[in-house]
């Protein structure tokens, strides 16, 4: 529980540059890529506590000229003493890339179920990029798809490869699991 100082925020964080081409999806490294983020979690030296998870999206960035990768991000709430400090740690640690434009997102966590269980969602989209008149402006927008049969196969395979522990990154928090519910403690 957040006291006076905290903020319980819904990190959603991308990768700028861990983008994996097409039938490679399990040549990432989920591994090196906790270690990065739980490294700047750690020296920011304001983050309580964070539970979170990682979610794969199949991007299709042809129209962008980046072509078709997977793309790795992370998502969970956390407790931080700074939100703009640790927004600040984690773009300098992560600047934006040709591929992420927006590496780091921080609303306030609302709570929900849905939020808290993002990062470890089951369900997989393809991202298509595409060129949008807004009013006067011209940007780029995106459109969720269902994954081809092929891409649905090479993810399944590669998440059954990872296991569902190593897609989630715990700081300064204990996952005890009994048959019937997970509790969280929080590590001094």
């Amino acid at each position: 529980m957040p006291d006076d100082q905290s903020e319980l925020v819904a990190l959603n964080f991308v990768f700028p540059d861990s983008q994996m081409p097409l039938g490679e999806l399990n040549s990432i490294n989920i591994a090196a890529l906790k270690k990065q983020v739980k490294q700047v979690l750690a020296e920011s030296g304001v983050v309580t506590w964070a539970v979170l998870g990682f979610d794969i999206s199949l991007n299709v960035g042809t129209q962008r000229g980046l072509g078709i990768y997977w793309q790795p991000q992370l998502c969970g709430p956390l407790l931080t003493t700074d939100h703009e400090k640790l927004s600040k740690d984690l773009k300098v640690a992560f600047p934006k890339s040709d591929f992420v434009s927006r590496p780091v997102r921080m609303p306030t966590f609302d709570g929900s179920n849905y939020a808290a269980s993002y990062g470890y969602k089951t369900d997989f989209v393809r991202r298509v990029s595409y060129r949008s008149d807004i009013g006067k402006y011209e940007c780029w927008q995106t459109r969720k798809v269902r994954l081809k049969a092929r891409e649905h196969v090479e993810l399944l395979l590669a998440l059954d490869q990872w296991g569902f522990r190593k897609r989630l990154l715990t700081h300064r928090i204990r996952l005890l699991t009994n048959e019937h519910r997970v509790n969280m403690k929080k590590i001094e």
